[in-house]
């Protein structure tokens, strides 16, 4: 496997990818709903003014909104468009065949999976990079049309850089599960179910919960002190890294294994 010959295959499903109505509107749909979430929860923060417990993490003392802490409000619900572009662009290939025309064009089935997973991880990136600066500048924005003080915490870029890292790898792990599942719905229901359901009610009950996928991966870009117990942003980013290596190598395994419809 040359890198010549992964680079012409990743630059293939790249554009494949491109090809893809429900992909580009979903990076569309991603990035908008970035700035719409975040502008919504800098206005309620603004209409806080720090008065509630609840607005305690957005806003100071003297009123201030914390820009960073608002617009990363958003990161749990955007987190869904990374699901989506993870298991549309496998979808796409069982949902009609299509991985048997693509197996005939590349007849090397790991060179193909790390083709694809590369050009994934490009298209992923860009959608998260996007989403993130996206939701920074809506804050930002609200903030300096209602012309209250912003201010920012000490660990903004880290913040961001692990709120990016924590969107390709959430994502990585559904493009995984779908590759396994080879069915739309049931990587959908899984993955959504995982992230929006499961974790939420186990990390309740602490414990062994916050080595979740998504609930270590969260820490990535957690600004302030860090409850007792709690992992590190650091250590939870490896975690969640660790999740998508487990399943990328049992996907690796099984598709060598297993027919391609």
């Amino acid at each position: 496997m040359g890198l010549r010959a992964l680079g012409r295959v990743a630059g293939a499903e790249l554009g494949k990818l491109g090809t893809l109505p429900a992909v580009r509107w979903t990076v569309a749909g991603t990035v908008g709903a970035s700035a719409l979430l975040s502008a919504a929860v800098t206005n309620a923060a603004l209409g806080r003014s720090g008065m509630t417990e609840a607005g305690a993490a957005e806003t100071g003392a003297a009123g201030a909104v914390d820009v960073a802490a608002a617009a990363l409000q958003s990161v749990g619900l955007v987190q869904i468009g990374l699901v989506l572009l993870g298991i549309l662009a496998v979808s796409s290939e069982y949902a009609d065949g299509q991985i048997a025309t693509s197996l005939a064009s590349v007849p090397d089935r790991m060179l193909f999976l790390i083709g694809k997973t590369v050009a994934w991880l490009g298209a992923a990136l860009g959608t998260a990079l996007l989403g993130v600066a996206t939701s920074y500048g809506a804050a930002y924005l609200v903030v300096r049309l209602d012309g209250a003080p912003a201010r920012d915490g000490g660990e903004v870029v880290r913040a961001h850089a692990g709120a990016v890292g924590y969107l390709v790898l959430i994502g990585l792990l559904a493009y995984a599960t779908a590759f396994l599942l080879r069915n739309a719905v049931a990587t959908v229901a899984t993955t959504l179910t995982l992230v929006l359901l499961v974790s939420p009610y186990l990390a309740r009950f602490g414990g062994a919960a916050r080595f979740l996928p998504d609930i270590a991966g969260k820490q990535a870009f957690h600004l302030g002190s860090l409850p007792p117990g709690a992992l590190s942003p650091g250590t939870g980013i490896l975690v969640l890294l660790g999740w998508c290596v487990a399943l990328l190598l049992l996907t690796g395994v099984t598709f060598r294994r297993r027919d391609a419809g």
